[in-house]
């Protein structure tokens, strides 16, 4: 949630034109602004020493970020702040209506994201995930490679579960004849931010920016939209994303921005985008899909003001 954090306060919200900035836990309570928005409100309010945050008077003037999946217990864990809240942003558009029924005032966030490479720093580049790249990918990132050129073929990160358990039990004989990078961990909560995993930060979006294709597969059978592995670590990373189906998005669409398929049928997908002529070229038109929607200026500029009149709206409501 840090980094989701830091997107939000360091880029969205002042590229809106809105006075922000980040807090925590510790920050003490005669410095709490007018308006608070609480990140991942299933961890921050879980944390040792944020009491002082726990008061009624201050969460019903503040807006919930939801970044939790609404079958999960994290999700339940955060449901009584959100209900207590003036409002609630959620990446989940599905999210909202359950939220606006009740009486919430809601807001799909779906932050602009940039399309850069990936820095790494020379600690990271000692790290074992990272010395077990292939060589060209130890040697540069960038979002803008072309498909063909990279050297990764499929990469996945992502926490184990059953379903995934199966999928990759099942494809593991036709995977072996592909260039991967799996991340595959069994894990008890979100990964720290720092010590042996602070690569893990990082460590995705560079290794999607080396690879041909980006896997996702749901931990479970709902069908949320991952907003952080798909368009975050994916496609800003100008990967093609394979994906199983997933509950619409407003902006990005399947066939346009990244492909839906059968956990079954991914393997023959997979091997379409990556070893047939006519494969390559809709994997590069899905890529080029890629780059106009994450640089339009006008989609950019009106993300930036729809979040602005949606905090206004809320704030207007307090006073």
């Amino acid at each position: 949630s840090t980094e989701i954090t830091q997107l939000i306060f360091g880029q969205t919200l002042r590229n809106s034109g809105l006075n922000s900035r980040v807090m925590t836990e510790d920050t003490p309570e005669e410095d709490a602004p007018e308006l608070c928005i609480f990140c991942a409100p299933h961890e921050f309010f879980f944390l040792s020493g944020n009491e002082t945050w726990k008061k009624d008077e201050i969460i019903k003037r503040s807006i919930m970020f939801n970044t939790e999946q609404p079958q999960t217990l994290w999700f339940t864990r955060g449901i009584i702040y959100i209900m207590m809240s003036a409002g609630v942003m959620d990446l989940c558009y599905q999210n909202l209506k359950s939220f606006s029924d009740v009486g919430l005032n809601v807001f799909h966030f779906d932050p602009p994201v940039k399309m850069e490479a990936c820095e790494l720093s020379a600690a990271d580049k000692k790290h074992p995930l990272f010395r077990v790249l292939p060589q060209p990918a130890q040697k540069a990132s960038s979002p803008f490679t072309p498909i063909n050129e990279r050297s990764i073929d499929v990469s996945f990160f992502g926490n184990a579960s059953r379903k995934r358990e199966k999928f990759f039990s099942r494809a593991a004989a036709f995977l072996s004849d592909y260039q991967n990078f799996l991340y595959y961990r069994k894990a008890d909560g979100p990964i720290p931010s720092s010590g042996l995993y602070d690569i893990l930060s990082r460590l995705p979006r560079y290794v999607s920016e080396n690879s041909k294709i980006s896997l996702n597969v749901h931990r479970d059978d709902n069908c949320f939209f991952e907003w952080h592995r798909i368009v975050k670590q994916g496609m800003a990373s100008g990967s093609i994303i394979v994906t199983e189906e997933c509950f619409p998005h407003p902006l990005y669409k399947n066939g346009e921005h990244y492909l839906a398929e059968t956990p079954r049928h991914m393997p023959n997908l997979i091997e379409w985008l990556t070893r047939t002529e006519e494969g390559q070229k809709e994997a590069a038109r899905i890529q080029k899909n890629i780059f106009e929607v994450l640089q339009n200026e006008d989609i950019f500029n009106s993300k930036n003001l729809d979040l602005k009149n949606y905090i206004s709206s809320v704030w207007s409501n307090l006073k």
